[in-house]
């Protein structure tokens, strides 16, 4: 599998960390422009 590097990507990834490392008390939007990595940074994330 292709490893993917996130570059000045530090606080995004950091705050949605912080999301998912507790108990779900909110719903949590990823919003962006299209193409911009929204999906493969979760994908990233969650693996």
């Amino acid at each position: 599998m292709k490893r993917i590097q996130f570059h000045d990507r530090e606080r995004e990834i950091n705050e949605l960390m912080k999301i998912l490392d507790v108990e779900p008390s909110l719903i949590t939007f990823i919003y962006g422009p299209i193409n911009s990595g929204k999906t493969t940074m979760i994908d990233h994330l969650i693996k």
